[in-house]
């Protein structure tokens, strides 16, 4: 099956004022018994963006003479290929398991600097067991790779002897000028639980659940230049722990109420911003965002919820 969807306008962007998808899928589903069923599904993904610089007057020893060779991943050209395979098991009347991998892998189209490709694997496991009417339990594990390369390049433009100049694609004669590239790993790992009680038919519930997730990235380098480029083994980790009980009473079928409870814990470590200390003085850039990214928080609500 083939979908096109409408154009994307984003007339703030010059780098893509306007972005395309066309997506080809096509899926099989069995049911190899009355106990499992099966389902693969292939998918294609073309994008195309539209760009819209004005270099008027702009020299190639002008800095922003390099935005027209900078692709950024999240618009640019870019070809999507995603496998996704799914199994589902009924062994018992009041026992589910489910299990899912995917395969995707992004090509991003002649990019000069910016995310070159990107492959990612996702496995997930969920199950549910409902053996009693007034009560049922959920959960799930999941763990990701994902692998990304990008294109880089470290100039000053208009510095040096001879010049430095803001275009990648030649060689400016200075050794201060080179091209480099990053490869991403990342891993992570989530797991989470899930119950809910009937305390009163109809009426009145209670819902625990738990969440915990944890990503271990990693970034190593390349460069064409004589500066060596250090390793990052702590690369944008983070652990999350999320925990959240609430009662919900229903006056009828429109109308209930929400009384909970949520804690939650992100620690976050990232070498890049260890020792990072912000001392505001004159001409200082830097604003003390993302220093201090650890939170512990306690949260107490109560929501009405009217369906009409």
């Amino acid at each position: 099956m083939m979908q096109q969807k409408p154009d994307v306008d984003r007339n703030n962007r010059d780098d893509a004022t306007k972005t395309k998808d066309n997506t080809f899928f096509v899926q099989l589903k069995n049911s190899f018994s009355e106990y499992v069923t099966g389902k693969l599904k292939y998918s294609h993904l073309e994008r195309n963006a539209d760009t819209d610089f004005d270099l008027t007057s702009v020299t190639d020893i002008d800095a922003e003479f390099i935005t027209q060779y900078v692709q950024r991943y999240d618009v640019t050209d870019k070809s999507r290929d995603e496998v996704k395979v799914t199994l589902e098991f009924y062994p018992l009347d009041s026992f589910d398991l489910g299990f899912d991998y995917s395969y995707i892998m992004n090509d991003y189209d002649d990019v000069t600097l910016g995310r070159t490709e990107d492959t990612r694997h996702q496995f997930y496991l969920d199950f549910l067991w409902h053996r009693f009417a007034f009560l049922n339990l959920s959960g799930f594990v999941g763990y990701e790779i994902t692998d990304a390369d990008s294109n880089h390049y470290n100039f000053t433009a208009g510095s040096g002897t001879p010049a430095q100049t803001a275009d990648p694609t030649v060689d400016d004669g200075n050794p201060d000028s080179y091209l480099w590239s990053q490869d991403i790993k990342d891993h992570f790992w989530t797991y989470g639980l899930s119950s809910q009680v009937k305390l009163w038919e109809d009426v009145l519930k209670l819902v625990v659940s738990w969440e915990y997730q944890k990503s271990n990235g990693k970034s190593t380098f390349s460069s064409q230049g004589s500066t060596i480029l250090g390793d990052l083994d702590s690369y944008d980790d983070y652990s999350k722990k999320r925990l959240e009980a609430k009662f919900v009473y229903a006056f009828d079928k429109k109308l209930n109420i929400n009384l909970g409870y949520v804690y939650e814990k992100y620690t976050f470590k990232d070498i890049q911003y260890e020792g990072y200390v912000y001392n505001p003085g004159t001409d200082v850039y830097l604003t003390g965002a993302y220093a201090d990214q650890d939170y512990e928080a306690n949260i107490a609500y109560l929501a009405v919820r009217y369906v009409f």
